[in-house]
């Protein structure tokens, strides 16, 4: 008898880091309600590199595409731009849910030009993603850039929630399990 050894990657993000839960509307009826695949495009700070998974994007209509989200005013100056194309909606936020060919995918990390590239991200309701400490990168819930503060996050999210996409917080508590016996 050989034995077989199994190896389960850790290193990338995965999609149960970020998303919570969504509504299977869209998996029942083969419509495309929740996810979305975008252009995105390098922030306002320059060229950079963003994981596929848990980015916090917003809509930039100078560059008419999404960047990662780096300050609040960004968001204030999505919603009075309105001219987001997501869903016909208006929706000017998002989260990365996977690259191109779809949720969960997290083969490497995107590096942004001034070139789009095709991202997968979920930006409308019913469904939740994780909240995260400000600043984040790594681990569980959304990925902020090291600039944005607590006021900004919140920003985003309170929008987040207005396009239906709940925002919930990851607990810290610990969760002692226990058995009983019949």
């Amino acid at each position: 008898m050989a034995s077989s050894e199994f190896v389960v990657g850790t290193a990338r993000r995965q999609l149960s880091q970020i998303l919570k839960g969504y509504s299977n509307f869209e998996d029942e009826n083969a419509v495309n309600y929740v996810f979305a695949t975008v252009d995105v495009k390098q922030g306002n700070g320059g060229a950079g590199t963003i994981t596929p998974i848990g980015t916090a994007l917003v809509w930039e209509s100078g560059v008419s595409a999404f960047i990662p989200y780096e300050a609040g005013a960004e968001v204030a100056a999505a919603i009075a731009d309105d001219d987001s194309t997501i869903g016909g909606g208006g929706a000017v936020v998002c989260v990365t849910v996977g690259a191109s060919e779809g949720k969960g995918f997290n083969k490497v990390d995107l590096s942004l030009t001034t070139v789009a590239q095709d991202v997968t991200v979920v930006y409308r309701g019913v469904s939740v993603v994780k909240d995260g400490p400000v600043p984040k990168t790594g681990g569980d819930g959304i990925q902020w850039d090291a600039g944005v503060d607590a006021g900004e996050a919140l920003l985003f999210k309170n929008q987040l929630e207005r396009q239906g996409v709940a925002v919930f917080p990851i607990s810290t508590e610990t969760v002692t399990p226990f058995f009983v016996e019949a």
